[in-house]
């Protein structure tokens, strides 16, 4: 029987069946940019009328622990992204004046809502240290603890798997935290805070009718 990989030499579709969820979770946490390449490339091809039975259960597998991240890339990605960044970027303070129409307020205020209570909303994917793939395995380690024999084997062919393709898992030295579109924004929470409770103090005065002239912004 000829054996489909998920990661070309590396990772069956069988043994991805057969790994416990601990094992996918590590996986998904150490995964660079060229690992869920091959995982998505390797999902799309299982869905294609020549995949197998196996292809398919580890496709299924592979997409419920790499919906976060899918969801992630595709939120940083989204046309509704770009058209947040467009509109608060250079936004400050001083920018929020009665003479802003309240509809433009509103949007802003909207946008600011969305950032501060998306966790998709990231100003850095952070990188792959070797540090931080130690960290991963010991958890992996810990959590097989008690486990059945084959979970225990399956998990411990993950941490080989890691182990041996560190190249492949870990981010080079010269590589920092890669950027997201929204960095710009996000890089300080407390100033949209800052910034959003401004905009709301200035809505209500402004559906309120109130005189500029009668009370000023803090």
């Amino acid at each position: 029987m000829i054996k489909s990989f998920v990661i070309p030499g590396k990772l069956t579709a069988e043994e991805v069946v057969q790994m416990p969820d601990a094992a996918l979770i590590t996986l998904v946490n150490v995964s660079t940019d060229i690992i869920t390449f091959h995982i998505n490339r390797f999902i799309l091809r299982a869905r294609q009328s020549g995949g197998t039975d196996m292809d398919r259960q580890a496709a299924d597998r592979l997409e419920t622990f790499y919906k976060k991240v899918k969801e992630r890339d595709e939120y940083l990605s989204s046309p509704d992204t770009l058209k947040m960044v467009e509109e608060l970027r250079g936004l400050s303070f001083e920018n929020i004046t009665y003479n802003i129409p309240t509809e433009k307020l509103e949007v802003w205020k909207t946008f600011i809502d969305e950032i501060l209570s998306n966790d998709n909303a990231v100003a850095f994917i952070p990188k792959k240290t070797g540090s931080y793939i130690d960290e991963q395995i010991e958890i992996l380690s810990e959590s097989l603890k008690g486990g059945s024999v084959e979970e225990q084997e399956m998990g411990r062919r993950m941490i080989s798997l890691i182990n041996n393709n560190r190249s492949m898992f870990k981010n080079a030295p010269f590589k920092s935290d890669k950027p997201a579109i929204l960095r710009s924004i996000v890089y300080n929470k407390d100033k949209l805070i800052v910034e959003r409770d401004g905009i709301e103090f200035l809505i209500k005065k402004k559906q309120s009718g109130a005189n500029p002239l009668s009370w000023r912004l803090l």
